[in-house]
């Protein structure tokens, strides 16, 4: 009998636990706050004029004299067109295809004429027998073996008096 009243008082100790648990439980979160009213939307302002394009350093300027200029073939039927930029002393527009590039000389160590459009990566290099284009940021070259008269002319110099090789004798 003690062990039937003790199990009667336990089952009515939990029952009373679960009732008071269920009546303190959390309540469910209260809705969320209206969203407020969409702010108006300002007037965009009018679009700026782009700014003028830096000028060329003295060495850029003394590079731009050497450019190479006109149609330019190119293998494999293509060409480049590079002619001077009505806007900026020194820079020159280059047409490749239906595609127009703003380039400016660039100092190099080699003595190269090396053309280049900052934005797109695209470098126009003149050497004196041949020319290619090429885009640095994609790692390839464009067009390759372009050729003035002026650079035919040094190419077949090239060809009929071949400087000696590093590793030939010297006479």
């Amino acid at each position: 009998m003690r062990i039937l009243t003790l199990l009667v008082a336990a089952s009515l100790s939990i029952a009373a636990f679960g009732i008071s648990w269920a009546q303190t439980a959390p309540k469910p979160a209260a809705k969320p706050a209206a969203k407020p009213a969409p702010k108006p939307v300002a007037k965009a302002a009018p679009a700026k004029a782009p700014a003028a394009p830096a000028p060329l350093s003295s060495e850029q300027l003394s590079i731009a004299q050497i450019v190479t200029t006109g149609r330019i073939a190119c293998g494999e039927g293509k060409s480049v067109t590079i002619s001077p930029d009505a806007k900026l002393e020194g820079a020159f527009d280059l047409q490749f295809g239906s595609t127009r590039y703003d380039v400016v000389p660039m100092p190099t160590k080699s003595g190269a004429v090396r053309l280049e459009d900052t934005k797109t990566g695209v470098v126009f290099m003149q050497l004196a027998n041949k020319s290619m284009l090429f885009n640095e940021r994609q790692g390839k070259r464009l067009a390759d073996d372009c050729i003035s008269p002026a650079q035919q002319a040094v190419a077949d110099q090239m060809k009929a008096n071949p400087t000696p090789g590093v590793l030939e004798a010297v006479k």
